[in-house]
């Protein structure tokens, strides 16, 4: 279990959840956004990255989200040379007090000795966040009453809530297949080669990181 922060209606907590697991939860529907990069920067929020991914913005503002509880080492060894962290999404029990006053609901009892069973928070959907120097991707599944673009729309908002409020942290990762074809991609890499993501806290990481060839 990591960290986790709540947006809407949903928890997104740090957590990793297997395809049995999503299974005996009831995730058969397909939970997915492969330009999840697009849906942030189509806000005009995200700031100037200098050159950087959009991924190192991602890492900081997600460490201060979870308050770097994210599943993450200092390096990885990553396919794709990004990273991934792995959440599940609860849904959360929203206070019945304060959205019948703000109805304007009145009641015929004393609030102050009257108390609701507590209702459980309901796993109903898990993904992985993935992020490199492409963009960034939701891929996960879902429960059939739980709607995709209500969990991608809660998703989104948290991390563009406060884009300036971020956490240091620096992230190195090696994909293992660079070395398989280092001709595929720019610049070149060879033995000892890193990619950089996150924020020093004065600047976005990874301006000259390894990426695929056009």
């Amino acid at each position: 279990m990591g960290g986790s922060f709540t947006s809407g209606r949903f928890r997104f907590e740090v957590e990793g959840s297997d395809w049995e697991t999503d299974l005996a939860r009831g995730f058969h529907e397909y939970l997915e956004d492969d330009a999840f990069d697009l849906r942030l920067t189509s806000t005009g929020s995200v700031p100037d990255l200098d050159g950087s991914p959009i991924a190192s913005w991602l890492l900081a503002r997600l460490a201060r989200l979870s308050d770097d509880e994210l599943g993450l080492a200092e390096r990885e060894d990553t396919d794709g040379g990004g990273y991934v962290v792995e959440f599940v999404v609860y849904r959360v029990s929203i206070d019945w007090a304060e959205e019948a006053a703000s109805s304007g609901q009145r009641f015929l009892f004393n609030m102050a000795e009257f108390q609701r069973p507590v209702e459980l928070e309901i796993p109903i959907a898990s993904f992985q966040f993935q992020a490199d120097m492409e963009g960034a991707a939701v891929i996960g599944r879902r429960a059939a009453d739980c709607l995709a673009d209500e969990v991608l729309e809660a998703f989104a908002p948290a991390i563009l809530a406060a884009p300036a409020d971020l956490r240091p942290r620096e992230l190195v990762v090696r994909d293992p297949e660079w070395k398989l074809d280092p001709e595929m991609y720019t610049p070149r890499p060879f033995k000892g080669s890193r990619n950089s993501y996150g924020w020093d806290g004065f600047q976005f990481l990874g301006r000259d990181n390894i990426r695929e060839a056009e």
